[in-house]
């Protein structure tokens, strides 16, 4: 299988409860006016998320595993999600539990720091924790990041050295990865560069049309 799957890790019994969403569904907006509204992640589609919500909802919580914000989230939206009154941040903290019959009830909030478990309602979950990379059945020697993602042009680069292994007499494209075989190309969501960039579509499609015009 080819691409990546979204992280449910760490969120359970997630999958089986209307009201919980693995990403933003604004066409959900609507049924959260007036609830209380829980956002999964600590990166800038979550702070977005929290940011687009908090117009609709009573409150948004943004529960964040990590300590701390400063690393993952831009200060924009850091400063624009603390300045929103119904906004609670919630650091050290993961979903550990959902609640409900037919649709989401409750979650079961996990606080890292204190090891106490707080049982909260909710009527909806965002969940923006990543993707995992489904490489594991590339050759070996495809080299890959330690989070599985694919090496490919730049990335390759050794203190601006070839890769080992490497047989053609000029750097890699872009698109290539350690072992420049025909037709093998990595797509943005399995490369390391590109797996966070909003304009990696507009990259690929320059890379490839940069590639055919050198062939």
């Amino acid at each position: 299988m080819l691409g990546n799957e979204r992280r449910v890790t760490g969120v359970c019994g997630a999958p089986t409860h209307r009201g919980v969403y693995y990403g933003s569904a604004s066409t959900e907006a609507a049924a959260c006016s007036g609830q209380h509204v829980v956002i999964v992640g600590g990166a800038n589609s979550a702070g977005q998320a929290a940011v687009f919500f908090a117009r609709h909802a009573a409150q948004v919580t943004l529960t964040v595993r990590g300590p701390t914000l400063e690393r993952s989230m831009s200060s924009f939206l850091l400063n624009e999600a603390r300045a929103t009154e119904n906004i609670v941040v919630r650091t050290s903290t993961t979903v550990t539990d959902c609640q409900g019959e037919q649709h989401l009830e409750c979650l079961t909030l996990h606080d890292e720091a204190s090891g106490t478990d707080e049982v909260v309602q909710a009527s909806h979950v965002f969940i923006f924790i990543g993707a995992a990379p489904m490489t594991e059945w590339l050759p070996g020697d495809i080299r890959r990041d330690d989070a599985g993602f694919v090496l490919s042009g730049p990335d390759l680069s050794v203190a601006g050295a070839a890769p080992v292994g490497w047989s053609a007499e000029r750097d890699p494209y872009l698109l290539e990865t350690s072992v420049p075989r025909p037709g093998l190309r990595p797509h943005r969501d399995l490369r390391q560069r590109t797996r966070r960039s909003r304009r990696a579509a507009n990259k690929d499609l320059r890379a490839v049309l940069q590639y055919q015009t050198r062939r």
